[in-house]
């Protein structure tokens, strides 16, 4: 099925790339619903996406996970209008000249009773939601109101908003962003939008044709997870996007694998081909930053610099790190 499936396809007169993901879900025995059934199968749907496979088999998905995932989903609606979520921040840094490059803002869901929920958990469920739409524009509004206090401090300071595929091909995508940038008072070239290169191609065409607009708004465009999807070298000169993050699973182990280091190497010259500015997630050594410099990555981001944190802790941070000293205003 996936063979027969896959690749390039010419849908209401336009292409878009179609790569099929199953989710495999077997009654374990206990009791449980065609609901809990089709959950279990949604969450291995979602499994293959994250880990870049075609099929992924639910047997290791027990009553309780899929008990929590569903009671969870349910208290979604209630945790966002009771203002359960907050925006953390993980700062972008420049590794050549060490200064502050921005931040991403992430989502966090702080649970009365549970506590902190994973964004491992909480992302998928929010992405099934019919809520993902008005829970990315808070997430929007918020980044873009907050980010003005860092601003004050960084004045060319780029906060970056992570759009799920839903939405990356929806025809309202372009106007609300540049309506949100109106209210806020921030200038477009203040925003990056961090999509997935196997969210582009969900709605190839459409995708591209908001991504162009964004883009001609001033909005800048970053690729997020760099090397876990399927972009092309002739792909990437349709797109117009100004950053290309790699993905972490090529930095954590980059000083002992050598297929790695190959790897991590071409994207960096993919990237300058493509005049993108190159950043490498997940950094947490000085080993790692320092290989990466050697290499000429030029931006960076991951614990070694900072873990994602709450907006007052990261004007906090800005404050005091050694970061961005040398043009930190007063």
């Amino acid at each position: 099925i996936v063979e027969s499936l896959d690749g390039l396809r010419s849908l209401t007169g336009m292409n878009t790339h179609i790569h099929p993901v199953i989710g495999i879900a077997l009654p374990s025995g206990q009791d449980q619903t065609a609901e809990d059934l089709l959950m279990a199968a949604e969450t291995a749907i979602q499994a293959a996406c994250e880990v870049n496979t075609s099929i992924v088999h639910a047997g290791g998905m027990d009553s309780e996970h899929i008990t929590r995932d569903k009671a969870l989903e349910a208290e979604l609606e209630a945790a966002f209008m009771n203002t359960q979520f907050e925006l953390h921040y993980q700062p972008k840094v420049n590794l050549l000249t060490r200064e502050i490059y921005g931040a991403e803002a992430l989502i966090r869901w702080q649970h009365p009773h549970h506590g902190f929920i994973s964004p491992d958990i909480m992302v998928p469920i929010i992405e099934r939601s019919r809520l993902l739409q008005e829970i990315t524009l808070w997430i929007l509004n918020t980044a873009l109101n907050q980010s003005r206090l860092m601003r004050a401090r960084v004045p060319d300071f780029r906060v970056a908003v992570n759009i799920s595929p839903q939405l990356l091909d929806s025809p309202e995508l372009v106007e609300l962003v540049t309506r949100a940038l109106r209210i806020w008072d921030v200038e477009p070239q203040h925003l990056i939008l961090e999509i997935t290169e196997t969210s582009i191609m969900v709605n190839e065409d459409v995708a591209q044709r908001n991504l162009r607009r964004l883009n001609e708004a001033g909005v800048l465009l970053s690729i997020d997870d760099f090397g876990t999807g399927y972009s092309s070298y002739s792909y990437l000169q349709r797109l117009p996007v100004q950053e290309m993050k790699i993905d972490r699973s090529f930095i954590t182990d980059l000083l002992s694998d050598t297929k790695n280091q190959h790897l991590v190497r071409s994207m960096i010259q993919l990237g300058r081909d493509f005049n993108m500015n190159v950043l490498a997630e997940g950094i947490e050594t000085a080993g790692v930053q320092q290989r990466l410099v050697d290499m000429g990555c030029e931006y960076g981001q991951g614990y070694l610099i900072s873990r994602p944190m709450p907006a007052d802790q990261v004007i906090e941070w800005m404050d005091n790190t050694d970061w961005n000293r040398s043009d930190r205003t007063e």
